[in-house]
């Protein structure tokens, strides 16, 4: 990660295909940057094909990448505890401090442009097929924006309009 690396498709996919198998076929779940590439997908699919529960919808974010470096450049961690604080949006309450415990709070080592640039160019390479994959399967949903709240209230009324619970009676929908 350090040199803007990925985690390898066989140790990812080993460590979604046991949580998947824990959920059950009967179960909602939302999967977040994964899959990151044509065999992680492939892998994907042949798993939920197995359990007969195929893929019904991605979700593809378009942020614009001087955004997305100015989050990671502005990015500050509590190694110990995982917290993470953002100085645009969720500062701590005293600069360079965790709010909690008062321990010093740390930049991540791939937290840099020289990184980002890495990561972003691998980004690309592997996501487009991706991207075509699940266009040409039509479930693929590009939702655009700078903040997330601008891109929340697209995420929350797309999944509000596709997953609607199957027992709920027009009554209990207009409350």
């Amino acid at each position: 990660m350090k040199g803007g690396a990925f985690v390898s498709d066989e140790v990812i996919v080993k460590l979604i295909d046991e949580e998947l198998n824990k959920i059950g076929a009967d179960q909602n779940w939302l999967l977040d940057g994964f899959p990151r590439t044509m065999i992680q997908a492939q892998t994907l699919d042949k798993t939920l094909e197995e359990v007969n529960q195929p893929l019904n919808l991605v979700v593809h974010l378009d942020v614009p990448e001087e955004v997305i470096l100015q989050r990671i450049m502005d990015r500050w961690v509590h190694i110990p505890s995982g917290r993470v604080y953002n100085l645009s949006y969720n500062p701590p309450k005293q600069s360079g401090v965790d709010d909690i415990t008062g321990e010093p709070l740390e930049r991540r080592p791939d937290d840099n442009p020289e990184t980002f640039k890495v990561r972003l160019q691998k980004h690309h390479e592997l996501t487009e097929p991706l991207l075509d994959y699940y266009r040409q399967r039509n479930i693929l949903i590009t939702l655009a924006g700078k903040t997330s709240d601008e891109i929340y209230p697209q995420i929350q009324d797309l999944l509000q309009s596709r997953f609607k619970p199957e027992d709920t009676t027009e009554a209990e929908a207009q409350v």
